[in-house]
């Protein structure tokens, strides 16, 4: 009954919002088209249920680069722990973040393509946030395979949370597992309102 009434709300709530912030969408695109160029769109390969890998969208908020760092993917004959070492989430600060790229970060603006995603059966609006491959070196098996035995979201409890590890992060995201309901997603999604509303990052 929960997974088809979230299913259910993550079609019409997606469609709804990007109904509502339409003029805003365009309005991002026609920025980094005409002051940043092609592409408009940030495209990285994140990992979803049972593990099967999808693209995820974001409007491209940095300067395009040729370092595949930052993608977290694995390459030929390359091992999990070395794409782990290899990796580097992007920071606050880094200077190849555009200026535009750094308003719509400060408001997540950039993951508002996600909500494709979500139409698309990809993501959830409230689930864990979908991790890239070479984190998988961050968990135990268990911690993987029950991380990854539901949907991915755009928001979930990690996010709106005091976080200050992976591991903590991590806590949050099998927390979120075993408490997952509807009434506690709309509980996320009011708090990742709040917390957008304070323009605070998560």
């Amino acid at each position: 009954m929960y997974e088809k009434l979230k299913r259910t709300f993550d079609i019409f709530g997606s469609i709804f919002l990007l109904l509502i912030l339409l003029p805003i969408l365009i309005t991002i695109a026609l920025a980094i088209y005409f002051f940043n160029g092609k592409p408009i769109f940030f495209k990285q390969k994140r990992v979803g249920k049972h593990g099967f890998e999808f693209v995820l969208y974001k409007f491209r908020s940095m300067k395009p680069s040729k370092n595949t760092n930052n993608l977290g993917n694995i390459e030929e004959k390359e091992s999990l722990e070395s794409a782990r070492r290899r990796f580097k989430s992007t920071s606050i600060n880094d200077e190849r973040i555009t200026i535009i790229g750094k308003f719509i970060r400060s408001f997540h603006l950039d993951e508002l393509p996600q909500l494709l995603n979500v139409i698309k059966g990809d993501m959830s609006i409230v689930g864990p946030r979908p991790d890239v491959i070479a984190q998988k070196a961050d968990y135990t098996l268990r911690q993987w395979e029950m991380r990854n035995s539901m949907k991915p979201g755009i928001t979930g409890l990690a996010q709106v949370s005091k976080i200050e590890s992976t591991q903590q992060r991590i806590e949050y995201d099998l927390i979120y597992k075993h408490k997952s309901s509807f009434v506690f997603d709309t509980k996320i999604l009011f708090l990742t309102c709040i917390k957008l509303f304070r323009n605070r990052s998560f």
